[in-house]
């Protein structure tokens, strides 16, 4: 859902008044490969093998698929939330996509957290993360 709104806003035109963000990969071919890793296979030449024939069965480039690149659209709020540790969606990646959003950004991490939902996981943080950054939407409106 992450990389699909950050799609939304650099591909599409979407222009929201604020972004909440969780566990985004940076790129397809990344994400792909940390899969591999995370099963204890090499990422290559797998993860290459799998999003070119992906491509090619879906029609679409899927090495072009990346959200890293996307955050450099995204001129709003965003919070960003993230499983430090996340073996999907590791920290440097979320870091990828955190350095280049442009507009004003928050950075919320999740120290025992993993790649799941960080609602059910870590519900009293997520909580407090998300209500405080959307308070200070409405004030600053």
């Amino acid at each position: 859902g992450a990389a699909a709104v950050l799609r939304a806003v650099a591909v599409e035109g979407v222009q929201p008044s604020a972004v909440i963000l969780e566990s985004p990969f940076d790129s397809l071919l990344g994400t792909v490969g940390n899969r591999f890793h995370a099963i204890g296979l090499p990422a290559f030449p797998f993860a290459e093998l799998l999003v070119f024939w992906g491509s090619v069965q879906q029609g679409f480039n899927g090495f072009s698929h990346n959200p890293a690149e996307y955050a450099r659209s995204i001129q709003c709020p965003v919070l960003l939330m993230h499983g430090d540790l996340d073996p999907r969606v590791t920290v440097q990646q979320n870091t990828a996509i955190f350095e280049r959003l442009n507009g004003p950004k928050q950075l919320a991490s999740f120290p025992s957290a993993g790649h799941v939902s960080l609602i059910i996981d870590a519900s009293e943080a997520w909580e407090r993360q998300v209500t405080d950054f959307l308070q200070q939407q409405l004030e600053s409106k």
